[in-house]
This record gives C-alpha cells, sequence and structure tokens, in this order.
C-alpha cells in the first residue's frame, strides 16, 4: 500500500492512496482512493470530497468453519462454512463541508456519503436453524454525518456528532444487522492543568435490525445509550 498528500498553497490540498492485495486462491485486486480539497481563509471554509473503493476476502471461518450451538428448548444447530464465497467489495463517495463560525470558538461541519457493497458475506438459516454463510445481493448505503464543536473557555472542548444512514436492500440479510439508523454522539473534553484531563463522552444508538440468538427471527431492537468517564494526571514531568 501507499499513500501521499499534497498541498498547494494554501487553498488546496489532495490525498491519494492505493492498495494492491494478493490474497491465495482468489484474484489480485487493485483498491483506490482519492480526496481532494480547498481550504477559503476568507470565508473560514472547508470543503472536501472523496471517492473510494475497496476490497475483502472472507474469513477462514466463513468459509471452511463448524460448529454445533445448543440454545434449549430449540434443537442443536450447526454451522457450516462456504468454500464459494467470493470476496466483499464496494465503492463509495462523500462530499462535506466545514464552516468556522466563531474564530477558535465554534464550528459547524456536514457530509453526505453514498456506498454500493457487492458479494457481502452472510449467515443465512434453514428453518431448522441451520446456517451457513453465503454472498447477498449488491445494496446501498447513504446517509449524513453532522458536527458542532464549541470551545466555550480554552480549557474546555465539546463536539456533538449526528449519523444517519439509511440502507436500499431489497432483502433481510445478516450482513445488514446491527447498522444504525441514527447514531448521536456527545463529547466533553476538560484540561484541567496541564498535567490533568477529564473527559465524558455519551452516545446514544438507534439500531436499525437485528437478529434474535435463540429463535433465528429478524426483529428491530430497542435503542440504547452508553455513557463513558475518564480521567488522566501526568505523574512525572
Amino acid at each position: 500500500s501507499a499513500s501521499d498528500h499534497q498541498s498547494w498553497g494554501e487553498r488546496w490540498f489532495a490525498t491519494v492512496s492505493a492498495r494492491y492485495d494478493m490474497p491465495a486462491e482468489f484474484k489480485k485486486k487493485l483498491s483506490w482512493s482519492v480526496s481532494p480539497g480547498t481550504y477559503i481563509p476568507e470565508t473560514d471554509t472547508r470543503i472536501t470530497a472523496s471517492y473510494a473503493t475497496a476490497f475483502k476476502v472472507p474469513s477462514l471461518y466463513q468459509r471452511f468453519g463448524y460448529s454445533i450451538s445448543q440454545s434449549p428448548p430449540f434443537p442443536a444447530s450447526t454451522y457450516l462454512g462456504n468454500p464459494a464465497l467470493k470476496p466483499e467489495e464496494s465503492r463509495g463517495w462523500e462530499v462535506g463541508v466545514e464552516q468556522g463560525l466563531v474564530p477558535d470558538r465554534l464550528k459547524a461541519g456536514v457530509t453526505y456519503f453514498s456506498n454500493r457493497i457487492e458479494n457481502a458475506v452472510s449467515i443465512v438459516y434453514d428453518f431448522l436453524g441451520n446456517s451457513t454463510a453465503e454472498n447477498t445481493p449488491a445494496f446501498n448505503t447513504h446517509g449524513v454525518e453532522a458536527f458542532v464543536e464549541a470551545t466555550p473557555f480554552d480549557a474546555v472542548r465539546t463536539r456533538l456528532d449526528y449519523t444517519l444512514t439509511v440502507l436500499d436492500a431489497d432483502t433481510f440479510s445478516t450482513t445488514l444487522t446491527r447498522r444504525p439508523r441514527h447514531v448521536v454522539n456527545w463529547s466533553v473534553d476538560w484540561q484541567i492543568d496541564e498535567n490533568t484531563k477529564l473527559a465524558s463522552n455519551v452516545q446514544w444508538v438507534n439500531p436499525y435490525l437485528d437478529v434474535t440468538r435463540d429463535t433465528f427471527v429478524y426483529t428491530k431492537p430497542a435503542s440504547y445509550a452508553v455513557v463513558n468517564l475518564s480521567g488522566s494526571r501526568k505523574i512525572m514531568p
């Protein structure tokens, strides 16, 4: 793999990267990305775009795995790998804008993204609960990422992020599970002094689809929140 970042003056920049995979038993594949952008200092505006491809071979377990599971009162079920799986491939693009609102104190940004995923590996079940891995039909995802970042005081920084992901698929599969439709993340960092820092993070997730572990039925789970608190203190200067 290789990558290169170039800047032309204060206003223009771009990053280009490439990766060449040579997996055994699969065709060689070149994946790449290009991400140009521009900065307008007069208005403190940054505009970026990107296009990228990706490639992933199925795991050994997905291809050759075997396991037996038991969930009473249901009968035992087996998983049998699929050696004929194809590699997953995807391509996507995004465009975004970041705007400074108050110098060094407040900025906001929004990005629109779109991806197409082909041959995604999914676990499929029969009516007895036995399972195997299969490549699913191609599907698309698109959505919006937005943020607001504020520094009300020199020692305090806070940021609010929101992500909306929309799935465009003609069929249900485990590939589509646990992909949240809405995610909200709020973080606060407080640099008490040069040696002490406190941080908090709250994430709210609205799941889109899941599959139960006992009955293998697709369901829409309830939303949930995760709260993290942390602190650090430099002992030695």
